[in-house]
């Protein structure tokens, strides 16, 4: 009987990241990769689903600095999603891929200048600025799994 040790999500997400990275020959720093190894570990853990409301709404009700920061958030991190992992749901949408990809663009850009002070708002520019290659990072992660659902992941051992 084969012993197969238990790998946190974030072990797991490090794994997948690093060998899409690789396979890619993209170059990023540590604190982006990180970051979307926590992106994938906090939707696979259910912290997080895709919201309800349409994203362009979110970027264009005003708010609190507060609140306008987790929004800009909430609407980077989803267009990734959609757009790398979960390109289906975008098939259901009026919109296409490059409409989300602007929006994902827009918020990570703007949550950079307000984060700029802080050690995040170069993760957001890189995420801003390579938004596409890191749409083929997640694509090519979802080829290394087969993802059923947003909770649901099948892991394939030739990754």
């Amino acid at each position: 009987m084969e012993v197969i040790p238990e790998l946190s999500s974030e072990e797991f997400f490090y794994d997948i990241v690093t060998t899409a990275l690789g396979r890619l020959q993209v170059d990023t720093t540590e604190h982006t990769e990180y970051y979307l190894v926590g992106l994938l570990a906090s939707y696979a853990r259910d912290e997080r689903t895709l919201p309800t409301e349409p994203l362009a709404l979110l970027l264009m009700r005003p708010r609190d600095p507060a609140t306008r920061t987790l929004a800009l958030k909430e609407v980077g991190d989803t267009s990734l999603m959609l757009t790398g992992l979960f390109p289906e749901t975008i098939k259901r949408t009026p919109v296409n891929a490059d409409y989300y990809a602007g929006l994902g663009r827009v918020a990570y850009l703007e949550l950079s200048g307000r984060l700029s002070r802080s050690a995040l708002s170069a993760v957001y520019e890189e995420l801003a600025t390579e938004f596409h290659k890191f749409i083929e990072v997640l694509a090519a992660a979802r080829s290394l799994v087969q993802i059923v659902s947003s909770s649901i992941i099948i892991i394939d051992n030739g990754y």
